[in-house]
């Protein structure tokens, strides 16, 4: 591999990356993708939208049953907003270019977790929130983040 191509393998991954960080940071793409699926999650267990806020750096649903729900489904809503943030990432995960996009998501799911942003989504599953899970998490998406950074270089290289 001649150094232009070594160059194209680093710069167009990085350049890919730095854009969609700075995206994700200027309209915060991530905020919005989780407080979607909470709200797609409270029409789809039949309640009503009252509020919907997204920010940059973080949103709120407000979601109204007008009648008592089994638990079940309060837990699907209340998890809703992290599993958009994960199906988001395996999508970017799943192609092979932009899987360090995917790692990236990753991790910034498992760094939030950590440090308690999703506090509120996960208080009505306590355990979700003890140390040892939250370091497992931060610890397995560190894992994921560098990986797909591996994969990625390597699909880079075959174009």
């Amino acid at each position: 591999m001649d150094y232009g191509e070594k160059i194209k393998v680093i710069l167009l991954p990085a350049i890919i990356f730095v854009v969609f960080v700075l995206l994700d940071y200027l309209i915060g793409l991530t905020v919005i993708v989780h407080e979607f699926g909470h709200a797609f999650t409270c029409n789809l267990i039949g309640g009503k939208i009252l509020n919907l806020e997204a920010e940059r750096t973080g949103g709120k649903v407000e979601c109204y049953f007008g009648r008592e729900i089994e638990s079940y489904k309060l837990v699907i809503f209340y998890l809703a907003g992290i599993l958009a943030e994960l199906t988001l990432a395996l999508i970017f995960l799943a192609i092979p270019y932009t899987s360090h996009i995917g790692g990236y998501l990753t991790f910034m799911i498992g760094w939030s977790w950590f440090f308690g942003s999703y506090a509120k989504d996960f208080e009505i599953i306590p355990f979700l929130l003890i140390f040892p899970v939250r370091f497992l998490v931060l610890v397995l998406s560190v894992v994921v983040y560098i990986i797909s950074w591996i994969i990625t270089f390597r699909y880079w290289e075959k174009l």
